[in-house]
């Protein structure tokens, strides 16, 4: 089969959820297909996955099973590769080696929807309370469970309860299919949280930003007690800067160099550093007070 992409998610709105709705725990994994044809692993892009052989052989020893359980002659399921730190699942899937270790043998494989026609509901409840028993021999491989959410109060309380551990919520529509683009029938829900820091340096951009901006080296001055931890921890962030603003700190490095940014992140990493920074603005740290321009808070 043609590689077709993966089903992608849309930002939750509230007002455009369609009740009910199956809830899942966000993962902070890499996501990967696994291919009964060829029995092997692929990104959402379409690149062979080659790092995770001892995945792949559990998967490919179980490819008979998997088949006659979901009734279907090939299939490809969709899920994420997993360790409890990102940055190491990330590295191990990016390796161009195939061979067995016992770093890369601790990799889970999380699978929550397979590819097919059938109505999300459908393909749900075959994964959950049937292919679920095939994998049980193996730790490594598991199904995501899942929980319907019949009214609004629900949506709430199934996010809070996700939130405990992990970072947010997606929304499965039940009635659609297995669909090859970002979809409205698959949400996702994350929270982001707020700090403010003092820039310490500014850099020159590259490609598109080599003339002006690129990114500013921050350090965190005031946060809430949730993540005082990363109090005094620095940083670089890039991502939410207009173009505008580019320009006008670029010029102004010295008058914007006496100013706090706020800056929106979704949690902390394992050393206490805020992840998925997001420029929001600007704000008065000293005496010192300048022209507010576009993009400032």
């Amino acid at each position: 089969m043609a590689f077709q992409g993966v089903m992608l998610a849309k930002k939750f709105n509230r007002k455009k959820i369609t009740l009910p709705t199956f809830a899942q725990p966000k993962l902070d994994g890499v996501r990967a297909i696994w291919d009964t044809e060829d029995g092997c692993f692929y990104t959402r892009n379409g690149n062979l996955i080659e790092g995770v052989p001892s995945l792949t052989q559990y998967l490919k020893d179980l490819k008979h099973q998997i088949l006659t359980t979901l009734n279907l002659g090939n299939v490809r399921l969709d899920g994420e590769l997993m360790l409890d730190n990102f940055n190491e699942v990330s590295g191990i899937v990016r390796r161009k080696s195939n061979n067995v270790s016992q770093e890369e043998a601790t990799v889970r494989y999380h699978i929550y929807d397979y590819q097919s026609q059938l109505p999300y509901s459908e393909r749900a409840g075959k994964l959950f309370w049937k292919l679920k028993l095939v994998f049980v021999p193996y730790p490594t491989i598991t199904v995501v469970g899942f929980t319907k959410v019949v009214g609004l109060a629900q949506l709430d309380e199934a996010h809070l309860e996700n939130n405990k551990n992990y970072e947010g919520t997606m929304y499965r529509c039940p009635h659609t299919p297995y669909e090859y683009k970002r979809s409205n029938a698959l949400l996702k829900r994350k929270d982001f949280f707020a700090l403010e820091a003092k820039p310490i340096a500014f850099h020159l951009g590259e490609g598109k930003y080599s003339a002006t901006l690129g990114s500013i080296d921050v350090e965190v001055i005031k946060t809430t007690a949730q993540f005082a931890r990363c109090l005094t921890k620095r940083f670089s962030v890039g991502s939410g800067l207009t173009d505008a603003m580019r320009e006008t700190v670029w010029y102004n490095q010295s008058q914007y160099m006496q100013r706090t940014l706020i800056v929106k992140f979704q949690e902390l990493s394992e050393y206490n550093i805020p992840r998925f920074p997001v420029f929001k603005g600007f704000t008065i740290w000293s005496a010192k007070n300048v022209k507010q321009s576009k993009g400032e808070k």
